[in-house]
């Protein structure tokens, strides 16, 4: 799922080198496709000294945004040696994809996915710390959809709803916070994906407009940081908040999916059949595929009381009416394999 041919996208390494133009941290070099606003786009969020949790020996972060030209934006955060100017402390080195719709949909609309491309190039020649001014535009391999587990699920739904709800939120505590990121992201059809802001293991800042930063660990200045911002921060060693009204029945059915092994389901209905589902319709597509999975065991009156349910023709859009229709397929095919009453004589 998602895997497709090389998608060829612009680039651009965010860090600070010294070169006969000036030091300090700013776009050190891009492909030529990479325009003036957007680089100023980039400018404004990307991370710069002290930025990136030292939480781990080879920390690595993850910077996702829409530009303001619809471009998306996702960056590859890392240390890159000792920072030259004196100041102590490694290098952040920020290496970004820029990709048009298209191209973000080849790789499922996931910034995870993205980001791991990046990282397999980056792992394989290292930071570009001496760049001609000029770069190449970026050939990128997506790969199939990643759906390894994390350990736990509790906290994928709770994050999901804040963003459906369009609010932000700080998560800390976050063990796996790539797998955190990747299923909150599988959680959301497709089009509400492309509008999320995210960030992982990057100190927050208000400029960046991050919809959800992702923190392995604490951050003493975090309240400070968020004062006046109406952003909350959750921890997650404590349980996750209640799931609002709304979007019960959805997470209800994507947590009754994880607790039977049916990822792939997952990744399939939010990638494929309700890529353009609101959030306000994920109730009734929710009410659909639990009453889909209830005809392998219907008998006759069941089966007619749940095709009543969901008319040919009652559907309010195309993820709606894709689903109902295979409902009716499905309730004819157990329909067909009931065993067959005798008439009487």
């Amino acid at each position: 799922m998602f895997a497709a041919s090389q998608v060829v996208c612009d680039q651009a390494i965010f860090t600070s080198i010294r070169t006969p133009t000036g030091q300090g941290y700013r776009i050190v070099a891009s492909s030529p496709g990479v325009r003036a606003d957007e680089k100023a786009d980039i400018t404004a969020r990307s991370p710069s000294h002290g930025s990136l949790y030292e939480n781990e020996p080879e920390p690595v972060g993850l910077l996702s945004c829409r530009l303001s030209s619809g471009r998306f934006c996702v960056g590859y955060v890392c240390h890159a040696g000792v920072e030259h100017t004196g100041r102590g402390g490694q290098r952040v080195y920020t290496h970004m994809a820029l990709l048009d719709q298209a191209g973000y949909r080849s790789f499922g609309s996931n910034p995870v996915a993205v980001h791991s491309a990046i990282g397999s190039l980056i792992r394989q020649t290292g930071p570009l710390l001496k760049p001609p001014p000029h770069l190449q535009p970026l050939a990128l391999l997506p790969g199939p959809c990643d759906l390894t587990p994390p350990e736990s699920a509790e906290w994928i739904c709770a994050p999901a709803a804040m963003l459906l709800e369009h609010r932000c939120l700080v998560l800390t505590g976050t063990r796996e916070p790539l797998t955190l990121l990747n299923w909150t992201m599988l959680s959301l059809p497709r089009s509400l994906r492309e509008s999320v802001n995210v960030s992982i293991n990057l100190r927050f800042s208000p400029s960046r407009g991050m919809h959800l930063v992702l923190l392995q660990g604490g951050d003493p200045q975090l309240s400070r940081q968020l004062a006046g911002q109406q952003i909350p921060a959750w921890a997650c060693n404590a349980a996750p908040p209640a799931i609002p009204h709304p979007f019960q029945a959805w997470f209800r059915l994507l947590g009754r999916w994880w607790r039977e092994g049916r990822l792939e389901d997952i990744a399939r209905l939010t990638s494929e059949t309700c890529t353009d589902s609101t959030a306000d319709t994920l109730a009734r597509v929710a009410a659909i595929c639990e009453d889909a999975d209830l005809l392998n065991n219907a008998g006759a009156e069941m089966l007619d009381e749940i095709t009543g349910r969901h008319a040919l023709g009652s559907s309010r859009g195309p993820a709606e009416h894709t689903l109902i229709q295979q409902l009716h397929s499905r309730a004819e095919q157990v329909r067909a394999n009931l065993p067959q009453t005798a008439e009487a004589s």
